[in-house]
């Protein structure tokens, strides 16, 4: 059975900032787009 990777994201409104800035450093720390380390990516409205 093929592992999967899920990315949750929690917060909403203006922590959404954050969370936006946390996952450009993560991206840039990975050295490749999010989308090709993770198969699901979940998480709560930013408006």
């Amino acid at each position: 059975m093929e592992n999967k990777y899920l990315l949750s994201l929690d917060g909403g409104g203006v922590r959404e900032v954050a969370t936006v800035i946390f996952l450009s450093k993560l991206e840039k720390a990975l050295g490749t787009p999010l989308y090709k380390k993770f198969d699901f990516f979940v998480g709560t409205s930013a408006g």
